[in-house]
């Protein structure tokens, strides 16, 4: 969390030489190298006391990037993982209980082989997406658009942020 506040700090202050160094093609490029690295063949062990904290600079790095970044190398900006983001509640609320009811099944008709075992995960992931899409589009959206409805929004100064109209514009996508 400290390295996250960090991040934030940097980010108000506008910390040029900072950012500079955080933007950097190269480190963003690291950034995702190392993440990628990582959930391909596990973590990457330095020092036990300071693992941890190098991996959460790495996602400080791709954070600021993704987030702030103007120049980015690698945008996350595109409808698939726009809409994942839309039903990532449903994804999150709904997922224990697929893998509950396949696992089930699954046990009962001992389908224990590498195959079964890869249709398994096929099935409880198009599974949860597919609840997940109904649930954001039949009952979600209605709550979302009541909540629009009756959102009373104050005006209040906003603060003098040096990349204010870089997070307008997320939010407007995000909005839109």
């Amino acid at each position: 969390m400290a390295i996250g506040s960090i991040g934030a700090y940097l980010i108000f202050e506008d910390n040029r030489k900072v950012m500079n160094i955080v933007f950097n093609k190269v480190f963003e490029i690291a950034a995702w190298l190392i993440l990628l690295y990582s959930l391909v063949f596990g973590s990457i062990h330095v020092f036990t006391l300071i693992d941890h904290e190098l991996y959460s600079l790495v996602f400080l790095i791709i954070i600021l990037n993704v987030g702030f970044n103007k120049k980015v190398t690698i945008s996350l900006e595109n409808p698939i993982l726009n809409y994942i983001g839309k039903i990532s509640y449903g994804l999150y609320v709904y997922h224990m209980t697929v893998i509950l009811l396949f696992s089930l099944v699954y046990k009962k008709y001992s389908l224990s082989n590498t195959v079964n075992t890869a249709w398994l995960y096929f099935f409880v992931v198009a599974t949860t997406f597919l609840i997940a899409h109904l649930s954001y589009r039949y009952f979600e959206s209605y709550f979302l658009r009541l909540k629009s409805k009756y959102t009373v929004i104050e005006s209040a100064n906003e603060p003098d942020l040096p990349y204010n109209d870089h997070i307008t514009e997320q939010i407007g996508r995000i909005v839109n």
